[in-house]
């Protein structure tokens, strides 16, 4: 006898659900003027990751990567995410400034990025501290 489609469907919502996010960086990123601490990109890919089934403002949201952005080896054939960062809080809603961390759908780190200097609508990668 073949699973229902619905408990295939449960299935995977599950695995988004109890998945462990991989860390971030274990220092520092520069993103234009903000600097973020490992704790702080674990806790905005942590909460990104947390919220793909119920996005805040619409983010998380698929990031296609149309700058060729460098990724983590094990990102380079998934679906991205991306998820704003704060300087001294977590994305909760409204403005999502112009920092993001970038995510697979499984919840390893990808890559930060910032749309600052990087000119329009742009995005251009943070650089390590």
């Amino acid at each position: 006898m073949f699973p229902s489609c619905a408990l295939i469907t449960a299935t995977i919502l599950a695995s988004f659900a109890f998945a462990t996010p991989i860390a971030g960086p274990s220092g520092p990123v520069i993103c234009g003027t903000n600097v973020y601490s490992a704790a702080q990109l674990s806790s905005a890919l942590t909460r990104g990751y947390s919220r793909l089934t119920s996005p805040i403002d619409s983010f998380p949201h698929i990031f296609n990567n149309g700058e060729g952005l460098p990724v983590t080896p094990s990102c380079s054939s998934s679906r991205l995410f991306e998820y704003p960062l704060m300087t001294g809080r977590t994305y909760s809603g409204g403005d999502p400034g112009p920092d993001r961390v970038v995510f697979s759908a499984t919840g390893w780190y990808c890559t930060v990025m910032t749309h600052s200097g990087a000119g329009g609508n742009k995005l251009t990668s943070c650089m390590s501290a």
